[in-house]
This record gives C-alpha cells, sequence and structure tokens, in this order.
C-alpha cells in the first residue's frame, strides 16, 4: 500500500503545474503585446475631421407665389443634393414671414428668425427665395422651377387632363375668385396650430380674419372677412380648418368657402396649385 503522504502530494504537484502554466501563457501574452508595440507596423493615421456640412447649397425647390417684402439680394445659384428642398415661401414686409423646408425627417414650417436646422437660421423671407445664416455664413436660396414633365402616353394624358377638371373646375353656379394655394404648404402650417390662431379667431357665426397679413393676401382673404362655411360644413373652430379645406386641397378636390366680406355675402374657391398649375 501507498503511504498516506504521496497520495497527498499528487493535488499539490497538479496545482502547481497548473500555476506555473497560467503564468507561462500569461508571460507570453505580455512578451507579444510589447514585441508587437516595438517591432510591429505603425498605425494608420486617422483621417482629418471633416467640416460640418452646410445646407444652405443643397435647399432648392419649386416656385411658389408670396407677397412681396422687403428688396432681396440677389440670390446665387445653388446646386440641389440630397433631400433638402425649399418648397414655398410666404412673404411679408421686412424680410418676415414663413418658408416650408422639406428635410430628410419631413416637412418643417419655419418662421424667419427660427432654426431650420442645427446650425442654420432662417434670417428672412421675400417673394423669390429665403436668407440663410448656415454655420456663420450668410446665403441666399432662390426658389427654382420645377423640371419640366416627360410626355406621357395618350391614355394616362386623357386620364390626367380629366383629374384636373376635376380638381380645378369651378363648382356650378360659383362666380367668384379662384386662388391655387399649396396643398403642402397649407399642412405644414397646419401642423402649428399657432399659426393659424395668428391669422384666425373664432366667433360667433364663423372664423374671422384677423388682419391684412401676408398669410391672409395668400388666402385672397382681408381683415374683417369671416368664413362660415367650407363645402357645406360649418367652420366654428380653429381646428376646423384643417379637416375642411386643408384634407380636401391635399386630395386634389376644390374647396368652395362662403362667408362675408364688409356685412356682404362673399364666396372663395380655393384649388391645389400643383393640381391646377
Amino acid at each position: 500500500m501507498r503511504p498516506p503522504q504521496a497520495s497527498l502530494a499528487w493535488p499539490w504537484r497538479a496545482a502547481a503545474w497548473i500555476a506555473t502554466a497560467a503564468a507561462g501563457v500569461a508571460l507570453a501574452l505580455v512578451l507579444a503585446h510589447w514585441g508587437w508595440r516595438a517591432f510591429g507596423p505603425a498605425a494608420a493615421p486617422l483621417p482629418p475631421l471633416v467640416a460640418p456640412d452646410r445646407r444652405a447649397p443643397a435647399i432648392a425647390g419649386a416656385p411658389m407665389f408670396g407677397r412681396a417684402g422687403a428688396p432681396a439680394a440677389p440670390a446665387k445659384a445653388v446646386p440641389m443634393e440630397g433631400d433638402v428642398r425649399l418648397l414655398g415661401v410666404f412673404a411679408e414686409r421686412g424680410g418676415g414671414g414663413y418658408a416650408l423646408f422639406r428635410l430628410p425627417t419631413g416637412p418643417v414650417l419655419v418662421r424667419s428668425g427660427q432654426d431650420v436646422a442645427k446650425d442654420v437660421r432662417l434670417e428672412a423671407v421675400n417673394r423669390d427665395g429665403v436668407r440663410l445664416r448656415d454655420h456663420g455664413e450668410v446665403r441666399n436660396v432662390a426658389l427654382r422651377a420645377p423640371p419640366a414633365p416627360s410626355p406621357a402616353p395618350a391614355a394616362t394624358e386623357r386620364t390626367k387632363v380629366a383629374a384636373t377638371r376635376a380638381a380645378c373646375a369651378a363648382p356650378a353656379g360659383y362666380q367668384g375668385p379662384v386662388y391655387r394655394v399649396n396643398a403642402e404648404l397649407l399642412t405644414g402650417i397646419a401642423s402649428q396650430p399657432d399659426s393659424w390662431k395668428a391669422l384666425l379667431v373664432a366667433g360667433s357665426g364663423g372664423l374671422a380674419i384677423r388682419d391684412d397679413s401676408g398669410f391672409a393676401a395668400m388666402l385672397g382673404m382681408r381683415g374683417g372677412d369671416r368664413m362660415t362655411q367650407a363645402n357645406g360644413i360649418a367652420l366654428v373652430e380653429v381646428d376646423d380648418v384643417l379637416a375642411a379645406i386643408v384634407k380636401p386641397l391635399v386630395a386634389n378636390q376644390p374647396v368652395r368657402v362662403a362667408g362675408t366680406r364688409a356685412g356682404k355675402p362673399a364666396e372663395w374657391l380655393f384649388v391645389n396649385a400643383s393640381a391646377c398649375s
């Protein structure tokens, strides 16, 4: 039989072997690391920092209507890049007003003096474009005409003509003025209720126009005009404008608004400018 002392020595010997092997592995890793640092190839240099992107050169879009404001400085042509666009404007006196931009995140309506994006501020709105302060640099961005559409097949053209007639035709018996408005611009305005509340005030008998602003002029209205119905739907609250006027225009449906001017009956017909160009 093996003595008890000999049987107890084997676990200690095994533990010593394992510890020695672990120490050898650790030493090999340390030597490999410092050997690579000393004799390995040099690390590739880091690329230089890229200057922040400019958004102003990427902004352009379709022409829009607006009220004449302060004289605008000549705007240099800007290339079209990415999905950033200036969709439209309506200007007020002294460079005030609104501009609708389409950013990668969606349309956004900006009032003069507010930020379009980080480090990009809308300085002024003119009838033919806007002035931006882009990362400290002032740029003038002009509205541009959309590209001419490509010829369509005869059947498609007939369908398009029929749809245009339905979207732009005045209803029977209507004799008043017709106003072409950009539905996307109105949608952007509708996303900011304060914009409509700055134009309209709810009262007995409909929605009244507050004053002769550029917004009111775009809709062919004057201070004191009152809207009572849109396509037969009563206009009671400011929020009714979105359901009764904006949404039908987006769907290329004409909107007939009834109301009063100077106490006398008046009517306005609004159509989508995109469908009735």
